[in-house]
């Protein structure tokens, strides 16, 4: 080979190996996460965290507002005025008027309005906790998903491995005409079958993947590479303790109690419409007959007492409008204490057999394992038949795939039974 050869050997390989190079930059590393990393970011970027936290601001807001109703408030007027007695005679009359209006009484109302609105602050306070624990959870499903789906294209692939390592063999023994045709044909559908398998794997991983980056708040193209791994740990409660502390600790129930308090502050407002309203006001007018009307002064105080004595059932509506609505949220919050207590027992009995599942399962993986280590050398050695090896195959497959199965069965109804407790969310 020449020199002006070698040269442009050299100078198409750096211009590749530069190609290689900008390519690799241009794609971008998978994002490598922990679980714990995972929920920290769900909390940071997932919108229910923040639509709650706006929830709260609003009734924040509201707790002011009600309880400006029991302050004073000052009102400035201006009027202007003009009278003709003819057309040819006109009187300017110019007012300025600035009052104090304070409500002395009000049957209760203002003060049950308040309590009212404190409570429902405190409800939707503990909203935005409680949205935390759900955007917990819900990271760690689609973490726990994204897993248990990469093991299913695990198992999926190596079964596809495992057919066609037998193909081969099988393959070969029939050219030399140990075993039937049949044999090959038969081999060839269960590797078409597992490569069909395959395919449907990938794809749920896929779809997990983007799930996993929408709970996260990332773009649905991010590549996500789980670190942790599905494992197996003790829970120490047992079924009853369980399902006391979700009635204890359950935001939920704290926030259906709440909700009980706050219908009876509002029976309480609508019942105040009964009574007389006490209000007094001290101002001060102003007027003349030139403008902007600051001549005369009349200084004024009065004290009004109100009572509604007829309006034609109005008041007794808002007050049956008021007991209905808390005799509903009585009902309610019996049906939330009970519900809270079934789905807690569920979750803690799926996490009781999933666990009972996790033990017999790996044992039938070790079992499966072995048999089709035996089968396949039976087989290779003309003792076996063609059935025997794929049925071990198909074992195989099947009791990893459910031992996983169980693991992941384990940890997500663990993770529900945190959420139904009201486990706190460190952040």
């Amino acid at each position: 080979m020449n020199k002006q050869q070698q040269w442009k050997n050299r100078a198409i390989a750096l211009v590749a190996g530069g190609i290689f190079l900008a390519g690799s930059v241009v794609q971008a590393a998978p994002l490598e996460l922990t679980l714990d990393e995972a929920v920290a970011m769900a909390l940071k970027s997932n919108t229910t965290v923040k639509q709650a936290e706006i929830d709260k601001k609003q009734y924040d807001w509201d707790l002011q507002a009600k309880l400006g109703n029991k302050q004073p408030k000052i009102t400035y007027n201006h009027q202007d005025t003009w009278s003709y007695l003819n057309k040819d005679n006109r009187i300017d009359s110019y007012t300025n008027s600035l009052a104090m209006d304070l409500t002395l009484y009000s049957g209760g109302k203002l003060e049950a309005q308040i309590d009212q609105a404190r409570l429902n602050q405190q409800k939707y306070a503990l909203g935005v906790v409680k949205s935390q624990q759900q955007v917990k959870y819900d990271a760690t499903k689609a973490y726990y998903d994204v897993l248990d789906k990469s093991n299913t294209v695990n198992f999926s692939q190596e079964s596809v491995e495992r057919y066609k390592t037998h193909l081969k063999n099988t393959t070969a023994q029939y050219e030399v005409g140990v075993v039937a045709k049949s044999d090959v044909l038969a081999t060839q559908v269960s590797l078409a079958d597992a490569e069909q398998a395959l395919i449907t794997a990938q794809n749920a991983y896929n779809v997990s993947q983007a799930n996993l980056n929408y709970v996260l708040g990332l773009p649905q193209t991010t590549e996500i590479k789980v670190r942790d791994n599905l494992t197996y740990t003790k829970y120490n409660l047992q079924i009853n303790d369980s399902i006391s502390r979700a009635l204890q600790n359950n935001l939920s129930i704290v926030q259906s109690d709440l909700d009980i308090k706050a219908a009876q502050q509002g029976f309480k407002a609508a019942k105040a419409g009964y009574l007389p309203q006490v209000t007094v006001r001290v101002g001060n007018n102003w007027n003349s007959t030139d403008f902007p009307g600051s001549g005369n002064s009349n200084l004024q105080a009065a004290l009004t007492t109100s009572w509604t004595a007829f309006d034609s059932g109005v008041t007794k509506s808002q007050v049956k409008i008021a007991e209905a609505d808390l005799e509903r949220k009585q009902e309610k919050d019996r049906d939330t204490k009970d519900n809270i207590a079934l789905k807690t027992r569920e979750y803690f009995l799926n996490m009781e057999a999933a666990e009972k599942n996790i033990a017999t399962s790996q044992v039938a993986v070790e079992r499966a394992e072995e048999d089709y280590k035996i089968y396949e050398v039976r087989y290779a050695a003309g003792v076996g038949t063609n059935y025997d090896v794929m049925k071990a195959h198909e074992d195989l497959t099947k009791a990893k795939m459910n031992y996983y199965a169980a693991l992941y069965k384990y940890n997500i109804s663990k993770a529900q039974l945190d959420l139904y407790m009201g486990e706190p969310v460190s952040k």
